[in-house]
């Protein structure tokens, strides 16, 4: 299932992995609210960003923010994924997310200020969570009967 509105796209998926087809329903998972996406420690140059993803039961094994910005033929592009393992689930007045964030690259050796994303240039965003009814693994697993619901939303990073 598919939304766009206001600029941005809501998608929901299942998938079900069965060694003999047959007939067979499906539900998607829930509709979540809008995720929190923004800027944060911004500098006169450079920015880093931030995505508070809705916590929600049928999406918890895997969670992904991708930030993207683009002027001209220079592209910049972060991704983070992570597992339900690694991923801190905040608390608080925006109720519960799971939390990515950018981290600080400056001090990393070789890495090169160019990379950065730039506090001047519009992005645009990616966010999803999956979730899976069996245990275990980065990925569902191909059992029979393993259903995997899937959540994202694509559109521009609010100024």
């Amino acid at each position: 299932a598919s939304l766009t509105s206001s600029g941005y796209t809501t998608t929901r998926s299942a998938t079900q992995t069965v060694a003999s087809p047959a007939a067979t329903t499906l539900v998607l998972g829930a509709s979540l609210t809008d995720p929190f996406v923004f800027a944060i420690d911004a500098s006169a140059v450079r920015t880093r960003f931030e995505a508070l993803i809705p916590f929600n039961n049928d999406y918890t094994r895997l969670y992904t923010a991708g930030f993207f910005q683009q002027s001209g033929n220079t592209r910049r592009d972060f991704v983070i994924t992570s597992t339900a393992a690694t991923t801190p689930i905040s608390t608080g007045n925006r109720g519960v997310n799971a939390e990515l964030k950018a981290p600080i690259f400056t001090n990393a050796q070789g890495f090169d200020s160019l990379w950065e994303s730039r506090n001047s240039m519009a992005a645009n965003y990616v966010v999803s969570s999956t979730g899976w009814t069996a245990t275990g693994g980065v990925s569902a697993p191909l059992a029979d009967g393993v259903v995997t619901r899937s959540w994202s939303r694509f559109g521009p990073v609010p100024p």
